[in-house]
């Protein structure tokens, strides 16, 4: 039950919960499509965005960010931090207020506007060890002057992970038609209006630029999903459910022990249950014994299950840290994850108890009666024992292939020849903005 309702909380965390947000579930991801030239989604020319956004009305919000490397510099050093050139709409989607001072305000993200930036609550107390003097302070941002004008809470990093954000001021009228600046959108769904009425909008809108501009946006179409599903993608949602029902099956092997020890109980019980049933117990009442004692097994692991989980979850989240998962990530004992632990209560209860309680309910009474010693030939529960057995190893079996080939492909990775040389090899990426005059030299 601790590994299941553990494998349930960061399904849940990553996949079910969403963006944690008011009405973060109609906040949905719009890219473009165009099989004729393969390409399955793309992100929107600036341009593209700018006609799209003067058009829709699906979205009751609708905005756009590009991301990159941030170099910081000011006061006695430079930094280096990830952040967002973002339009007002998108950052005003989220619906959170800034801690300290404001957000960007109307204008804003137009080529004309003021330059200021918003800074997110981990940059704010690394750089300026969380000094109210940071409002107003000017820094350089890429060898750009910005003016500190917000700190966001803790804990807010929309759209991409970010710690600083700062106003999109491209002019979407200047330069070449598709090339360029590409932004990943975002809108706010209206209320009454589905993914599927925005997904045809949109692509009803790209259609008549196709026609208007055929060199450049010919055959493109729309795709609208939920913001989660878009960033995390179809593979990392596959692996997480595969091993929600790899646990899943565990927990059934452990049921299945369960029931077998409950059935060889019944059997050394049954004369019990033929005096309880001889002084006028129902059925059902003998079948309630049961699995009133099932249920108590059940509750006990589910105690001791929630706390193993809660111990799994700290572990998990501190193990993917350095791999800076997705901001809305969350993984913990929300209140679905302890209603899923007693549904899962409740599901043992049931596979585990209800057999025995039902086989123990129909014995002979006169038989019973009469055989002083065990009684247990009248449950007959050997062809159910057997059965019970043959499914755990069923199970087991198959959850070790499963292993084993998951072990195997692990293995094949690790072992991949890559045609060079990889000990002592290392990667690094250095950011050179169009802002910095760069000079490079050549040696011997």
């Amino acid at each position: 039950i601790g590994l299941t309702t553990m494998m349930f909380s960061i399904v849940y965390g990553a996949l079910l919960k969403g963006l944690p947000f008011e009405d973060g579930d109609r906040i949905v991801a719009v890219a473009r499509t165009n099989p004729e030239r393969e390409i399955e989604r793309a992100p929107i020319p600036v341009q593209d965005y700018a006609d799209i956004a003067a058009q829709q009305k699906s979205f009751s919000q609708f905005g756009g960010w590009t991301s990159g490397t941030m170099n910081v510099s000011g006061a006695e050093r430079a930094d280096r931090f990830s952040g967002s050139w973002v339009t007002r709409e998108l950052f005003a989607m989220a619906g959170v207020r800034p801690l300290h001072g404001r957000d960007f305000l109307p204008g804003e993200d137009t080529p004309t506007g003021a330059r200021v930036a918003v800074l997110g609550f981990d940059m704010w107390q690394t750089r300026f060890g969380g000094a109210m003097s940071a409002l107003g302070t000017t820094i350089r941002v890429n060898g750009v002057p910005y003016e500190i004008v917000g700190i966001m809470p803790d804990g807010f990093a929309w759209p991409n992970n970010d710690q600083l954000w700062l106003p999109m001021q491209t002019d979407p009228l200047v330069g070449v038609r598709g090339e360029g600046l590409q932004l990943t959108v975002a809108g706010k769904l209206a209320p009454g209006v589905t993914a599927e009425q925005a997904a045809a909008e949109i692509t009803t809108i790209m259609q008549r630029l196709g026609e208007t501009y055929p060199e450049s946006n010919k055959g493109f179409a729309a795709v609208v999903s939920g913001f989660v599903d878009f960033f995390l993608g179809p593979e990392p949602k596959q692996l997480l459910y595969t091993m929600l029902g790899a646990v899943f099956f565990v927990l059934l092997i452990a049921c299945s022990n369960v029931a077998n020890l409950l059935l060889d109980r019944a059997a050394h019980r049954s004369k019990e249950v033929g005096v309880r049933s001889a002084l006028g117990a129902s059925r059902g009442a003998i079948v309630r014994i049961f699995l009133s004692e099932a249920l108590i097994l059940a509750l006990m692991g589910t105690v001791l299950g929630v706390v193993l989980a809660k111990v799994g979850m700290d572990v998990f989240t501190r193990a993917i840290a350095d791999t800076q998962p997705p901001f809305f990530i969350q993984i913990g004992l929300f209140p679905p994850v302890l209603a899923f632990a007693i549904a899962v209560a409740v599901l043992a209860t049931l596979f585990s108890g209800l057999i025995p309680a039902v086989q123990a309910s129909r014995p002979d009474i006169a038989e019973v009666l009469k055989d002083g010693s065990r009684g247990a030939s009248s449950l007959k529960i050997g062809r159910i024992s057997r059965t019970l057995i043959v499914f755990e190893i069923a199970l087991s079996c198959g959850l070790l292939v499963a292993a084993g080939l998951m072990i195997k492909s692990v293995s094949k990775t690790r072992n991949m020849e890559t045609g060079f040389e990889m000990a002592s090899v290392f990667t690094t990426r250095v950011g050179f903005p169009s802002a910095y005059t760069c000079l490079l030299y050549t040696s011997d």
